[in-house]
């Protein structure tokens, strides 16, 4: 087995891993060198950063507040990604498998995303009469100008 992309420790990479058959044996994850003794490690770790970097995760400043308020509840909410890491934990301490056994949506799932989703706004009246001058002064310029008359009589007489 290779194992590479697990715990390369040159950057603060979070790997999570869900529906795998992994598990078995109580203890295995105290053995060095195993797969539970790195996943372990890294649901530790992942533990430890959800823990200690909430502004990182959450205080990126041009997230609009819904999408805040769905990671916060993803990483920090009832059932969520941290209590989910913490029930892997004690799963993979006991050698239950599969060690992930639920898989999280930040978003729910298709249906309820787009029921989180703001409606778009109609554009105001006073948009859409400016806009309305905007393309009117286009046209005219479009159509005052020589070539362009050209190439409609060209089209009119074909």
């Amino acid at each position: 087995m290779v194992y590479r992309k697990l715990g390369g420790g040159k950057a603060e990479d979070m790997l999570i891993l869900l529906r795998n058959p992994y598990g078995g044996f109580i203890g295995e994850h105290k053995r060095p060198g195993t797969l539970e003794w790195r996943l372990h490690d890294i649901i530790s770790e992942s533990i430890n950063y959800i823990e200690n970097n909430e502004m990182n995760i959450l205080g990126f400043q041009s997230y609009k507040e819904i999408t805040k308020e769905m990671l916060r509840n993803y990483f920090y909410g009832k059932n969520g990604l941290l209590d989910e890491l913490y029930d892997c934990l004690e799963r993979l301490k006991k050698g239950e498998a599969p060690v992930f056994t639920r898989p999280l949506r930040i978003f729910g799932n298709g249906m309820n995303a787009l029921q989180n989703c703001q409606e778009e706004q109609q554009m105001a009246a006073s948009d859409r009469a400016s806009l309305r001058k905007l393309v009117k002064e286009e046209l005219r310029e479009i159509f005052n100008d020589q070539d362009c008359r050209r190439r409609i009589r060209e089209i009119i007489q074909s």
